[in-house]
């Protein structure tokens, strides 16, 4: 019998110019999460790291997917922070939604024998 092991983390990239318009980069929290992912969870994992950052007045955006839980904890957090969809991960779900990776074959249950024997093709269109 096996079991299903994952361990999650939150991480918080700062993107920033310094005073002589330095562009900087950097990872400035990274957090085991162990909680739940929603949206709520999520947002308050974050409002915690930025308020122990002292940066909460700082964030002008989040960069993250398009699943439902990243946009519900964008929208509890502050309204004058801006949810900006990250451009790689639709791209690779255009890829492979447009290579068609994530097609399957179902079989069709029927006892008749006309269709015993086909088959057919079904997407499952991934939207995050």
């Amino acid at each position: 019998m096996g079991s299903r092991c994952s361990i999650s983390f939150l991480c918080i990239t700062g993107h920033w110019f310094q005073d002589d318009f330095t562009y900087i980069s950097k990872i400035i929290d990274f957090s085991y999460f162990n909680e739940r992912h929603t949206g709520i969870n999520i947002s308050s994992l974050l409002t915690n790291r930025l308020t122990a950052l002292n940066i909460n007045d700082k964030v002008v955006s989040i960069t993250c997917d398009g699943a439902e839980n990243m946009s519900s904890a964008c929208r509890t957090l502050d309204e004058n922070i801006h949810k900006i969809w990250c451009c790689a991960h639709r791209l690779h779900l255009v890829i492979t939604n447009g290579l068609g990776f994530w097609f399957k074959e179902n079989k069709n249950k029927n006892n008749n024998e006309a269709s015993s024997s086909s088959t057919t093709m079904t997407t499952t269109r991934i939207t995050t």
